[in-house]
């Protein structure tokens, strides 16, 4: 989940820096960052319509809607993710651990593992 929040907020970052060519014969905002129009609305004929939501609220809604979050991101059954998990501990690795620069190691070591195993 850390992996997929970083590539987001990668995103995110590249799509509200991204700066349009002027159109004139558009009635949206053009030649300007999405982030420009989002914060200053109305000097582009807009309004602030933002409606600040307290954070147990929206806490509330998650939790009545999606009671174990956690389900959302199994990727695989659970005998396979404790097979994972155990042979990580034997290595003294952690999923947190996990980032970039180091995750196609551990994925083809983990690939090796569970080949001797079978």
């Amino acid at each position: 989940v850390p992996l997929v929040q970083c590539i987001l907020d990668d995103w995110l970052k590249e799509k509200n820096s991204y700066q349009m060519c002027l159109n004139q014969l558009s009635v949206l905002p053009t030649g300007v960052q999405p982030k420009v129009c989002y914060f200053l609305p109305e000097k582009f004929g807009g309004n602030q319509g933002l409606v600040l939501v307290p954070l147990d609220v929206v806490q509330g809604i998650l939790d009545e809607i999606y009671p174990d979050r956690q389900k959302l991101f199994m990727v695989s059954s659970p005998d396979f993710e404790f097979i994972v998990n155990k042979i990580m501990a034997q290595h003294g690795w952690s999923i947190g651990q996990l980032e970039i620069t180091n995750m196609w190691m551990v994925f083809e070591l983990l690939i090796e593992e569970l080949n001797n195993i079978n």
